[in-house]
């Protein structure tokens, strides 16, 4: 009778095991990574590179009656920083990113402003994206680089910001392929 017992409570637990990895496994490798937050059609976003800092759209940001959020990027050889960007207004909008360095400084690679037409969605990562992903095909590079402190983004009413720190071993970026991810925590205090 003992050794019943434990013959069943070794082969429960091998069951529970093989359940809990084999779930584990299914959803890591699910491949969808673009979600439920797909786009009706294609709609193509536009990257303005501002190449010096102008200083009266630096200060006109503290006037804004936008809503100024701050966020951290990552921008590493093993990793990249994606942003997701929504228009829900019946508008085209712009949306000014502004990053500083480590040194204090306007970081001119990654400042400038986003154009996203009404009801738009843009993808924008600071890595190339190389998939056969039909939703990422007009993704926007934004090259944040290794010295990035900290990235401000004014988004008129109506926008939403979405994005998550990815690390995907390489100079591009699948996102068809499954990878680790970290949520971006943005503020705006």
């Amino acid at each position: 009778m003992n050794r019943y017992r434990i013959v069943t409570g070794i082969g429960i637990g091998v069951l529970v095991l093989a359940l809990t990895i084999g779930s584990w496994a299914v959803v890591q490798g699910s491949g969808d990574s673009d979600g439920d937050i797909q786009p009706v059609g294609m709609v193509q976003g536009v990257f303005v590179e501002l190449h010096q800092a102008r200083e009266h759209q630096l200060s006109a940001i503290s006037d804004s009656p936008n809503e100024i959020v701050c966020f951290v990027p990552r921008d590493l050889g093993t990793n990249a920083t994606v942003l997701l960007l929504c228009n829900t207004t019946n508008n085209e909008v712009s949306v000014l990113i502004t990053t500083i360095d480590v040194f204090g400084r306007t970081y001119p690679q990654a400042t400038g402003e986003f154009i996203i037409p009404a009801h738009g969605y843009i993808r924008a990562c600071s890595d190339p994206v190389n998939t056969t992903a039909i939703a990422w095909q007009d993704a926007i590079l934004v090259d944040f680089g290794t010295l990035s402190s900290y990235t401000m983004l004014e988004l008129p009413p109506g926008v939403g910001v979405d994005g998550y720190v990815v690390w995907n071993d390489g100079p591009e970026y699948d996102p068809a392929v499954p990878a680790h991810t970290l949520p971006l925590r943005f503020s705006n205090n």
